[in-house]
């Protein structure tokens, strides 16, 4: 089955799938990567913090990976609040990025996940992560 672990090379792999939000790949640009598990990275086109143009640039093998950019999106675009400098670096939400990235998300856990229910959008409501007000 596509979505078993092993069939990535690693018996003992734990993760079907994995989702990465903003991280830094800037050590990935120097090295071949292989992979245990399917990977979907989310960047922001104007992360000043964590460049996502540097995940385009990893060579990845083992298992898929995939990078989606938002390009009018910073930092932390998908925390609440409101677009703003913090230790010199803009940070702040974006709502298309927010509810784009997350439809996207669930579609790729469904993808990997056995067993999975079927993701289906329009049943589903936008904002699956409740917000802390």
């Amino acid at each position: 089955m596509a979505s078993d672990p092993r069939a990535y090379g690693r018996a003992g792999a734990t993760f079907r799938a994995v989702v990465a939000y903003y991280p830094w790949c800037g050590v990935l640009v120097e090295r071949d990567l292989t992979l245990a598990s399917p990977l979907l990275i989310f960047g922001g086109g104007l992360d000043d913090w964590t460049p996502p143009y540097q995940c385009l640039q990893a060579r990845a093998s083992g298992a898929p990976m995939r990078v989606k950019i938002y390009p009018q999106a910073v930092h932390s675009f998908d925390v609440d609040i409101v677009l703003q400098r913090f230790l010199g670096r803009w940070i702040g939400e974006n709502p298309y990025a927010v509810r784009d990235s997350r439809e996207l998300m669930l579609a790729f856990f469904q993808e990997h996940l056995v067993g999975a229910p079927e993701y289906r959008p329009h049943e589903r409501p936008v904002s699956v992560f409740p917000k802390n007000r």
